[in-house]
């Protein structure tokens, strides 16, 4: 008889699966610190609708409302049953970021120039957690150990831009004018070529992430194959 046999396609090869029922995993040991998972995932939606409630501007803060409402009901309805899965907290931690980006008076104080100079290139964090989404959905992982290296490598490109967003004086002084940056920033030529350079990871990102679906599908089967359709289809 052979020692081995070649491996069943029904079996998942990821720890912490039952085979046979998809991605329903052991119980945890450790029960306490599932619920207090549980506690934050809740609290990231909540955090997000008082944030866009306490700067209310008309229909584009309910707009925003509805995204952060609808992105964190769906992170809780993941979260619920699979209290680790990686998609689920991508969900619920986009809910806060897209609140972030709410509009709305903050008053002429210093918290309000310190957000205002961070968040200068802050629209990149209404994306990059569904970018991120789009690599690892849906079982949560990377293709390949060379996907995983280029998405941490990408995310540092968007933190990068930010910095160099928050470098940028000019663009300070257009949002706040009479008013100096509270924090240190760059030389203007540096943190043009800075910013110019990181930005491109954006671009090369949302085409990995089109590639990287696209080579997941090609390999999927049954269940994971539907799930890709219907991902395809909202996105």
């Amino acid at each position: 008889l052979p020692l081995t046999r070649p491996h069943d396609a029904g079996v998942p090869v990821h720890p912490g699966t039952v085979p046979g029922r998809g991605d329903v995993e052991w119980p945890s040991r450790h029960t306490g610190a599932m619920t207090k998972l549980w506690r934050v995932a809740v609290l990231l939606p909540a955090l997000g609708l008082v944030a866009v409630g306490s700067g209310f501007a008309g229909w584009s803060s309910v707009m925003i409302g509805a995204v952060v409402g609808v992105t964190g009901a769906v992170a809780l309805l993941v979260l619920r049953r699979h209290p680790t899965h990686r998609i689920g907290w991508l969900l619920a931690v986009q809910s806060c970021l897209v609140a972030a980006m709410a509009p709305g008076g903050g008053g002429d104080n210093q918290w309000t120039f310190v957000a205002g100079q961070l968040l200068q290139g802050g629209w990149v964090l209404a994306i990059v957690c569904p970018v991120l989404i789009a690599y690892l959905f849906p079982d949560g992982h990377a293709l390949s150990r060379g996907w995983a290296t280029w998405i941490v490598a990408f995310v540092a490109g968007y933190v990068v831009f930010m910095l160099a967003a928050a470098g940028d004086r000019s663009g300070f002084v257009e949002v706040f004018p009479s008013h100096e940056p509270p924090l240190p920033t760059l030389s203007q030529p540096v943190a043009g070529v800075v910013g110019l350079v990181a930005l491109a990871f954006v671009p090369a990102s949302l085409v990995g992430a089109v590639i990287s679906a696209r080579r997941r599908y090609n390999r999927s089967t049954g269940q994971e194959r539907l799930q890709l359709q219907w991902f395809a289809l909202s996105a």
